[in-house]
């Protein structure tokens, strides 16, 4: 469920990419936030 979500958040970096003109760091910092929020998500779930 999560990598979904994961992988929705790529396709709309790419889509805003294609639509700003490609501003690189708007969609590193997206996908950075979700890598992170992936990664947090996985921790909580074994800390239970």
């Amino acid at each position: 469920m999560t990598l979904k979500k994961l992988d929705l958040v790529e396709l709309n970096a790419q889509e805003m990419k294609e639509t700003e003109g490609g501003n690189p760091w708007l969609v590193v910092a997206i996908i950075v936030v979700a890598v992170v929020a992936y990664y947090e998500a996985n921790r909580n779930g074994r800390d239970k």
